[in-house]
């Protein structure tokens, strides 16, 4: 068995504020966000060795978010950027990650893994990114039929996650709000389906069937002018594979 435990990383985070001002106009842009990580967990090997399991728990800290400076009137130009905010904004993100993978029998393979993901402002008390999840797992496995029916493999996976939406307000061209608005998409699954033929040592043909049950969903939520997107709805693909 292994325990491994990281340190504390400090570092400029890759989120750029540029086209946050600081008040008064034109103001300036807002310094990249930085932050703090800690990261500790666990693993090892089950069953005999069979399967290696790992777990981990994180908790990340963003520190200089850009928030609404109240003492300044709102504006959105295009390519001049936003003003006006404040670098005093926090934001944490803590969670944990199971994974499990390996050979259960002769022939068996399987894979398991699952995220709990929790983000808040600090700065307001409240959710931060409503558009992460809270809960992702994430099944697959393959068998190889046993005897005379060894040229065959057949298999399946499942992506399950939880309700994931944004909350935002409408303006008009002035910027002022006009109502608010919310678009959520619920807890979902989507299972996809694997069979495969080993015509010889070299050649394999194999039948991948995605999203199953067709199931019509938003695989990511934006705002009322863009950023809505359906997931792929159910196809097919038929791969002819050698090896030389």
């Amino acid at each position: 068995r292994d325990l491994y435990v990281t340190g504390v990383q400090t570092c400029a985070l890759p989120i750029s504020q540029a086209l946050l001002k600081q008040g008064p106009l034109p103001g300036n842009s807002l310094a990249p966000v930085k932050g703090k990580s800690w990261e500790a967990g666990l693993k090892g090997e089950l069953v005999d060795g069979r399967l290696n399991a790992t777990f981990s728990m994180f908790h990340v800290e963003r520190t200089g978010e850009g928030v609404k400076d109240t003492r300044y009137p709102s504006t959105n130009l295009e390519w001049s950027g936003n003003c006006c905010y404040l670098p005093q904004g926090k934001v944490t993100s803590r969670g944990v990650d199971v994974e499990v993978g390996g050979q259960l029998r002769p022939g068996w393979q399987v894979a398991a893994g699952y995220t709990y993901a929790t983000t808040r402002n600090a700065t307001e008390n409240k959710p931060f990114s409503s558009i992460t999840p809270r809960h992702l797992f994430k099944l697959s496995t393959a068998y190889t039929l046993p005897g005379g029916f060894s040229r065959w493999k057949v298999g399946g996976s499942a992506h399950i996650q939880s309700k994931h939406h944004v909350d935002d307000t409408l303006y008009d061209a002035n910027w002022e709000p006009i109502r608010p608005y919310s678009y959520v998409q619920g807890g979902y699954a989507v299972w996809n389906a694997m069979v495969q033929y080993r015509i010889d040592p070299r050649w394999t043909l194999a039948l991948n069937v995605n999203n199953v049950f067709d199931r019509v969903y938003y695989q990511t939520v934006g705002s009322a002018s863009g950023g809505n997107f359906y997931g792929t709805p159910r196809n097919a693909m038929l791969t002819l594979r050698g090896k030389f």
